[in-house]
């Protein structure tokens, strides 16, 4: 807690935030108090700020906690506007209902500070709302199979369109605005033009159309600091086929999609000419540092001389009540708000990765409805904002190895650290939703209670375990450890199978475990491999095992043994540097002769894999 802040959650009862007490320098240091009530399933039904009634809201729910009524009204801080945001929602009822088809957990309608009617996709996600108001507007969403938002129109002229890459995370976002062409009363054409971009290679950085690029910098998952374009530094990049066919040519999909929005035939002219060569600076190599709430939202933001930048303030659900610079690095700089989430303001949807979050519902049924039956799958957090954080995680990689050997510690541990190193730097890799985690042990039967607490810690929010690998001294019979096995033991320092068999592993689909220990893959004499054993065992099911089919050599390339210099790991300074370091399979006798190493053996289900 720094001088800038001070956050303290004062009261709980039955786990429930009952009271918030902050104050933030941003504010002249003024203190706000916020209370929180909830109701017998633990759901918020009423909140306030009463400093200085920056918000007060009451909420009513029906069964399967779909909310019945949600009454918000906002006072901003420093113009004292005031926002009221009171609906009263209907839901599908009958069978003659219009979106019974679709899904009996979204709304239909509601009334209050304006009218409107949703319309659901047969995948249930939003694809319009029609507002019925003094000034009546019509928006429409245009989801894909997997949630993701491609196009959004209304009948103001703007636009949005978005690209997604092979994993389903955000490639790319565009808002556009567009120009109608009539004749005779006929809507003709429709000319659009870009507004702002925003291209994502991945989740360390972030560049505009302009080409100015923003670098971002993480503990763990947690996005704590974003650099602007070094003012020394242009990189080179060239955008792929994709990502120019949507955003510079004449692209059928792309009109097919924006037509899709609209309620005519004309034509739709899409945007012309966003070409990024380059990437450059963007006229100053400035950090910024991320300060958050117990919610990991953007409570403020500071700069390299800790003076406040950006600031908000928030209902429980996400809606900003106080925004301290509103155009700070607009079109630069992603505006990452509540949970860390990108806001996107053409829409005023927050971008939570696996979908997208309305306050106070998300827009697209929960990918795991089936888990949680008794909730209706467009809640946010159960409806407890102030207590939970909606995981958008999808996989854990558990990278275990051993210490306290007689000889091969930095070894094993300059292996694991190359494996993290090769995984984070993966295409499939998203430091927002997944993680590595480095478990160095000594006792094997530890592992199990390893796995334990850390499904416990990170599988609400990271989802499940992608692959399991262990670095250690080996045999025929499996894994060593460096002390002796406390539970199961196999000849004092190694597991049986009945104590692998037992490790409650949660596995992620196509799921991995590698053990790299000396042969651990080899048929033993009852004509089948540790790997091959474990692979029979119900809590491998369907996980492809792979162990070493010989002696496991340090090796300075993966596809070829390349001796080690046997210098693994280094401290300077208190920074520790490692040598990348891959456990590879040779014949002990013709390493010294020969570079080729042999495949690990795999094994699935009981059986051998390529």
């Amino acid at each position: 807690m720094t001088s800038l802040e001070k956050h303290i959650i004062k009261g709980i009862r039955l786990g429930n935030v009952t009271q918030v007490a902050s104050s933030y320098s941003w504010m002249q240091g003024q203190n706000l108090t916020e209370t929180f009530t909830y109701d017998a399933s633990d759901q918020l039904v009423s909140a306030s700020e009463t400093q200085f009634q920056s918000y007060l809201l009451d909420v009513t729910y029906g069964n399967w906690g779909k909310i019945s009524d949600y009454d918000l009204t906002r006072t901003d801080y420093y113009t004292a506007t005031v926002t009221q945001d009171s609906r009263s929602f209907t839901y599908p009822g009958n069978p003659g209902s219009p979106q019974a088809s679709q899904t009996m957990f979204a709304p239909e309608t509601h009334t209050g500070t304006t009218d409107a009617q949703y319309t659901f996709g047969i995948n249930g996600s939003l694809r319009k709302v029609e507002t019925y108001s003094d000034n009546p507007v019509t928006e429409h969403y245009l989801f894909n199979s997997a949630a993701n938002l491609k196009a959004y129109g209304s009948d103001a002229a703007d636009f949005a369109y978005y690209g997604y890459n092979a994993s389903n995370a955000r490639a790319y976002k565009m808002s556009l605005s567009g120009t109608y062409q009539w004749q005779n009363g006929q809507q003709l054409q429709l000319s659009l033009q870009p507004q702002l971009s925003m291209f994502y290679p991945n989740a360390y950085i972030n560049f505009n159309g302009n080409g100015e690029y923003t670098k971002h910098y993480y503990s763990g998952s947690e996005r704590i600091a974003s650099r602007l374009g070094n003012a020394n530094t242009d990189i080179t990049v060239t955008a792929n086929a994709r990502l120019t066919s949507r955003s510079t040519q004449l692209d059928s999909r792309f009109q097919d999609d924006i037509r899709e929005l609209m309620s005519d035939n004309s034509t739709v002219c899409p945007p012309s000419g966003i070409s990024v060569n380059s990437l450059h600076q963007t006229g100053t190599s400035d950090i910024y540092y991320y300060h958050t709430n117990h919610l990991g939202s953007t409570a403020f933001v500071t700069d390299n001389n800790a003076t406040i930048t950006q600031g908000f303030l928030y209902a429980p659900f996400g809606e900003i009540t106080t925004e301290y610079a509103p155009l700070w690095q607009n079109g630069t700089l992603p505006k990452y708000a509540f949970n860390a989430k990108e806001l996107d303001e053409e829409t005023g949807m927050y971008y939570y990765e696996a979908r997208y979050y309305k306050p106070p519902v998300f827009t697209s049924r929960d990918p795991m409805f089936e888990k949680y039956f008794w909730m209706t799958p467009y809640a946010y957090c159960a409806n407890n904002p102030v207590k939970y954080v909606d995981p958008d995680g999808e996989e854990i990689y558990l990278l275990f190895y051993t210490i306290g050997n007689k000889r091969g510690d930095d070894m094993m541990r300059a292996s694991a650290l190359t494996r993290r190193r090769d995984i984070m730097n993966s295409g499939s890799f998203d430091a927002k939703k997944d993680i590595v985690i480095m478990c160095p042990i000594r006792d094997l039967a530890s592992i199990k209670n390893t796995v334990n607490n850390i499904k416990s810690k990170y599988g609400d929010n990271y989802g499940k375990i992608k692959e399991f690998s262990l670095w250690s001294h080996g045999s025929i019979d499996g894994p060593t450890g460096s002390v002796n096995t406390s539970e199961n033991s196999l000849d004092t320092k190694q597991m049986s199978i009945k104590g692998w068999s037992e490790i409650p592993f949660d596995w992620a689909s196509d799921a991995e475990a590698n053990f790299y220990g000396c042969r651990t893959g080899v048929e033993g004499t009852d004509g089948s491999s540790f790997v091959q054993k474990l692979s029979n065992c119900e809590n491998f099911a369907d996980v492809t095992i792979s162990g070493l089919s010989d002696y496991g050599y340090p090796s300075e390339s993966s596809s070829s043994y390349i001796k080690h210099s046997d210098n693994y790991i280094s401290q300077n300074d208190s920074v520790t540097k490692y040598y990348p370091t891959y456990m590879v399979s040779t014949n002990r006798l013709k390493r010294r002769i020969s570079n080729k190493c042999r495949f690990s053996n795999k094994f699935k289900n009981g059986e051998k894999v390529n």
